[in-house]
């Protein structure tokens, strides 16, 4: 994992979810009907990351 990636992870770690729904204007109900949980979105986030 890049400089540039370890960044955005830590700052998606960091986040709380009222800072990812104002971010990306996504309802909360989205985010959690599709990645279930902040982790979830986490997780999902580092297979993009590691192209899978």
């Amino acid at each position: 994992m890049g400089c540039g990636a370890a960044t955005s992870v830590r700052r998606l770690a960091e986040a709380s979810i009222d800072h990812l729904v104002d971010a990306t204007g996504v309802h909360r109900g989205s985010l959690y009907g599709v990645f279930g949980s902040k982790r979830g979105l986490f997780l999902r986030v580092g297979r993009v990351e590691q192209g899978a």
